[in-house]
């Protein structure tokens, strides 16, 4: 059993790797972290700032300066939550779904020249155990959130 944790902690790691080298980047005009903020946002909304920030581990102030930066450039919204007004959530907005969209599709398009490298069994594994980690992964943010 171990040793399948260390392949998915390996594979996490790698993953992290190639963001980190910008393989898999929306940047197009934003910070490192105003990209980390808007992707939290895309995966999670409706979220609150402070929810986000607990999330991706970050101060709330770096979220929410960089939260005012999305929302002037029109990628995001801000809307006092009606059940705790002390509270904002946050969406993206039209402009920010199609933003997210295109980084979508470049991030496909890179992923797909990778995967040619896989017979067509490795690759339908591969998006098996993908779907399998990806669902893992949002309950393990939902309880941590």
């Amino acid at each position: 059993m171990a040793q399948s944790y260390e392949s998915i902690f390996d594979a996490m790691m790698l993953y992290r790797s190639l963001i980190e080298r910008d393989v898999f980047t929306v940047r197009e005009g934003l910070t490192k972290q105003q990209e980390t903020v808007i992707i939290g946002i895309a995966i999670c909304e409706p979220i609150s700032s402070g929810k986000l920030a607990n999330y991706l581990s970050l101060p709330p102030q770096n979220v929410s300066r960089n939260v005012m930066e999305l929302e002037a450039r029109g990628l995001i919204t801000r809307k006092v939550d009606p059940l705790n007004r002390r509270q904002v959530i946050l969406s993206l907005s039209e402009k920010g779904r199609q933003f997210i969209s295109v980084h979508r599709k470049k991030a496909h398009d890179k992923l797909d020249a990778s995967l040619r490298v896989l017979n067509d069994d490795e690759r339908a594994l591969l998006i098996d155990a993908s779907r399998v980690s990806a669902n893992l992964l949002r309950k393990t943010i939902e309880h941590s959130v």
